[in-house]
Protein backbone atom coordinates (compact mmCIF):
# COMPACT_ATOMS: atom_id res chain seq x y z
CA UNK A 1 0.00 0.00 0.00
CA UNK A 2 1.46 3.05 -0.71
CA UNK A 3 -0.14 6.53 0.45
CA UNK A 4 1.35 9.20 -2.40
CA UNK A 5 3.27 12.46 -0.44
CA UNK A 6 2.64 11.67 3.36
CA UNK A 7 3.37 14.57 6.79
CA UNK A 8 3.74 12.66 10.23
CA UNK A 9 2.28 15.10 12.19
CA UNK A 10 2.65 15.69 16.05
CA UNK A 11 0.46 17.73 17.42
CA UNK A 12 1.54 18.54 21.62
CA UNK A 13 4.14 20.76 21.71
CA UNK A 14 4.24 21.48 18.30
CA UNK A 15 0.51 22.66 17.23
CA UNK A 16 -0.19 23.20 21.13
CA UNK A 17 1.47 23.60 24.10
CA UNK A 18 2.40 20.85 26.23
CA UNK A 19 0.57 22.34 29.42
CA UNK A 20 -2.45 22.54 27.21
CA UNK A 21 -4.55 20.40 29.65
CA UNK A 22 -6.48 16.40 28.43
CA UNK A 23 -9.55 18.02 29.82
CA UNK A 24 -9.49 20.88 27.19
CA UNK A 25 -8.55 18.22 24.05
CA UNK A 26 -11.65 16.02 25.26
CA UNK A 27 -14.46 17.96 25.58
CA UNK A 28 -13.03 20.54 22.40
CA UNK A 29 -12.14 23.75 23.75
CA UNK A 30 -8.34 23.27 22.92
CA UNK A 31 -7.89 24.08 18.84
CA UNK A 32 -4.74 24.27 16.85
CA UNK A 33 -5.51 27.70 15.53
CA UNK A 34 -2.97 31.00 14.18
CA UNK A 35 -1.16 32.37 11.49
CA UNK A 36 1.44 28.91 11.42
CA UNK A 37 -1.79 27.04 11.26
CA UNK A 38 -2.62 28.67 8.00
CA UNK A 39 0.99 28.71 6.51
CA UNK A 40 1.08 25.22 7.29
CA UNK A 41 -2.14 24.07 5.64
CA UNK A 42 -1.20 26.12 2.64
CA UNK A 43 1.82 24.29 2.45
CA UNK A 44 0.35 20.74 2.46
CA UNK A 45 -1.76 21.92 -0.25
CA UNK A 46 0.52 22.83 -1.99
CA UNK A 47 2.83 20.19 -1.89
CA UNK A 48 -0.94 17.71 -2.18
CA UNK A 49 0.13 16.42 1.19
CA UNK A 50 -1.44 14.11 3.32
CA UNK A 51 -1.20 14.18 6.97
CA UNK A 52 -1.07 11.35 9.56
CA UNK A 53 -1.43 12.10 13.27
CA UNK A 54 1.55 11.14 15.39
CA UNK A 55 0.24 12.22 18.79
CA UNK A 56 -0.07 10.59 21.89
CA UNK A 57 -3.36 12.28 22.05
CA UNK A 58 -5.01 9.77 20.00
CA UNK A 59 -4.14 7.14 22.62
CA UNK A 60 -5.51 9.56 25.76
CA UNK A 61 -8.48 11.24 24.66
CA UNK A 62 -9.23 9.16 21.15
CA UNK A 63 -8.70 9.88 17.43
CA UNK A 64 -11.80 12.00 16.92
CA UNK A 65 -11.14 14.15 19.93
CA UNK A 66 -7.65 14.22 18.27
CA UNK A 67 -8.97 15.48 14.94
CA UNK A 68 -11.18 18.04 16.51
CA UNK A 69 -8.33 20.05 17.33
CA UNK A 70 -7.00 20.57 13.75
CA UNK A 71 -8.22 22.99 11.74
CA UNK A 72 -10.45 21.85 8.95
CA UNK A 73 -7.84 22.33 6.16
CA UNK A 74 -5.22 20.43 7.96
CA UNK A 75 -8.55 17.76 9.09
CA UNK A 76 -9.61 17.13 5.22
CA UNK A 77 -6.11 15.94 5.06
CA UNK A 78 -5.37 13.77 7.53
CA UNK A 79 -5.93 10.13 6.41
CA UNK A 80 -5.10 8.44 9.83
CA UNK A 81 -2.85 7.93 12.94
CA UNK A 82 0.32 6.23 13.82
CA UNK A 83 -2.03 4.50 16.96
CA UNK A 84 -5.51 3.33 16.93
CA UNK A 85 -7.83 5.44 19.43
CA UNK A 86 -8.43 4.29 22.82
CA UNK A 87 -11.07 2.63 22.18
CA UNK A 88 -9.42 -0.09 20.57
CA UNK A 89 -6.35 0.38 22.17
CA UNK A 90 -5.74 -2.93 23.90
CA UNK A 91 -6.42 -4.88 20.64
CA UNK A 92 -4.21 -3.18 18.44
CA UNK A 93 -1.06 -1.72 20.07
CA UNK A 94 1.06 -4.47 19.43
CA UNK A 95 4.75 -5.22 20.89
CA UNK A 96 5.31 -1.08 20.43
CA UNK A 97 4.11 1.03 23.59
CA UNK A 98 5.59 4.48 22.35
CA UNK A 99 5.22 7.05 19.81
CA UNK A 100 9.19 6.27 18.38
CA UNK A 101 7.84 2.86 17.87
CA UNK A 102 4.23 3.50 16.77
CA UNK A 103 5.51 5.87 13.91
CA UNK A 104 8.22 3.44 12.56
CA UNK A 105 5.47 0.63 12.40
CA UNK A 106 2.98 3.19 10.76
CA UNK A 107 5.98 3.76 8.34
CA UNK A 108 6.55 0.40 7.13
CA UNK A 109 2.71 -0.54 7.12
CA UNK A 110 1.98 2.61 4.92
CA UNK A 111 5.07 2.61 2.61
CA UNK A 112 4.52 5.90 1.58
CA UNK A 113 5.93 7.78 -2.03
CA UNK A 114 7.54 10.38 -0.05
CA UNK A 115 7.42 11.21 3.91
CA UNK A 116 8.33 14.32 6.00
CA UNK A 117 8.00 14.45 9.96
CA UNK A 118 7.15 17.84 12.39
CA UNK A 119 7.96 17.04 15.64
CA UNK A 120 8.82 19.06 18.45
CA UNK A 121 11.27 16.39 19.78
CA UNK A 122 14.00 14.59 18.01
CA UNK A 123 13.73 11.52 20.54
CA UNK A 124 10.42 10.47 18.83
CA UNK A 125 12.06 9.72 15.41
CA UNK A 126 13.57 6.88 14.79
CA UNK A 127 17.24 7.34 13.84
CA UNK A 128 17.17 6.43 10.38
CA UNK A 129 14.41 8.90 9.42
CA UNK A 130 16.11 12.00 10.95
CA UNK A 131 16.99 13.47 7.54
CA UNK A 132 13.25 14.18 6.86
CA UNK A 133 11.92 15.32 9.33
CA UNK A 134 12.02 18.99 11.49
CA UNK A 135 12.33 19.23 14.82
CA UNK A 136 10.84 22.64 15.91
CA UNK A 137 11.14 21.89 19.79
CA UNK A 138 9.53 25.39 20.64
CA UNK A 139 6.70 25.04 18.73
CA UNK A 140 5.16 25.66 15.45
CA UNK A 141 4.38 28.94 16.51
CA UNK A 142 7.64 29.92 17.15
CA UNK A 143 9.33 28.36 14.06
CA UNK A 144 11.43 31.10 12.12
CA UNK A 145 11.83 31.41 8.62
CA UNK A 146 14.64 28.78 8.51
CA UNK A 147 12.56 26.16 9.61
CA UNK A 148 9.63 26.91 6.80
CA UNK A 149 11.88 27.01 4.30
CA UNK A 150 13.02 23.79 5.16
CA UNK A 151 9.56 22.52 6.29
CA UNK A 152 8.55 23.46 2.51
CA UNK A 153 12.02 21.66 1.19
CA UNK A 154 11.04 18.18 3.31
CA UNK A 155 7.24 17.98 1.12
CA UNK A 156 8.20 18.60 -1.78
CA UNK A 157 9.20 15.24 -3.44
CA UNK A 158 13.35 15.04 -4.73
CA UNK A 159 11.60 14.01 -8.27
CA UNK A 160 9.53 17.62 -8.08
CA UNK A 161 11.09 20.40 -9.69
Amino acid sequence: MSDGSVLYLAIEGLLVPLSSSMSSARDGTLKATGIHIQRLEYMLDEADTKVVVNSALVQTVGYRATLGLLSDGIRHRTIGATIPGNRLLGNRTGKRVDRHGWLEDDMERRQADHIAILDHDFRYIPTQFRHVALIADSGLWAADESDWVRLKELLTPRNST
